[in-house]
């Protein structure tokens, strides 16, 4: 169900894990990338949600920073 809201049944069967920060929570998503995982959302107290996509999209750009420096 690509784009549909993940529903409670659902997010109950998913691997929740706390961070302090959004640089931490970013991290273990590369490493469940890494390990042949998906990173399906990240949830900020301040309200920050990033869906597959976005998380997606800033590991990117996070490896990018990292080649040119």
């Amino acid at each position: 169900r690509v784009g549909a809201e993940m529903c409670i049944r659902e997010r109950g069967k998913m691997l929740f894990k706390e961070f302090a920060t959004m640089d931490q929570a970013l991290a273990w998503s590369r490493h469940v990338g890494v390990e042949g995982g998906t990173p399906l959302l990240i949830e900020g107290d301040d309200g920050t949600r990033m869906d597959r996509r976005a998380i997606a999209d800033a590991l990117g750009v996070g490896h990018r920073e990292q080649i040119g420096r």
